[in-house]
């Protein structure tokens, strides 16, 4: 007869514990980058991320298989051909330290959007996840 309060007991820590535990783990790690953002036109994320130094907004675009700039910056390499929704257009690769990853990016884009560029799969390939915590307003980023 005392076991079986006994087992009610445990199972009420246990819950107790899951209860504390799950919600700390569910928080970011202290290495885990972290990038506030707000809504855009649409209710797109639009980050403002430092690049080369300087900050710009990106709007997040996890279709792109490339990040975007509409100017030229950082190091200027071959120009490539984009196959764009309208047709093709000819953009310059570029390298660029975006939120201290260098990345090989293009640059020049005259794009529809009014923002400095488009973040795309190749920064966000870089970790082995992320997150977009619509209620926090931030991209969480694991390494």
């Amino acid at each position: 007869m005392d076991s079986v309060p006994l087992r009610r007991l445990a199972g009420r820590r246990v819950f107790l514990f899951l209860l504390i535990v799950i919600p700390a783990c569910a928080q970011s790690m202290p290495n885990e980058p972290v990038i506030p953002f707000m809504d855009g036109l649409d209710k797109h994320i639009l980050l403002t991320m430092t690049v080369e130094g300087k900050p710009l907004d990106m709007l997040l675009d996890t279709g792109s298989q490339r990040t975007i700039f509409r100017r030229h910056i950082g190091s200027e390499g071959d120009f490539v051909a984009l196959r764009w929704a309208t047709g093709v257009l000819t953009a310059r690769e570029c390298e660029v330290v975006l939120e201290k990853i260098r990345i090989v990016a293009l640059c020049g884009v005259d794009f529809p959007t009014g923002d400095d560029g488009l973040l795309g799969e190749d920064f966000l390939r870089r970790f082995s996840a992320f997150t977009v915590d619509y209620k926090n307003h931030v991209l969480r980023l694991v390494p």
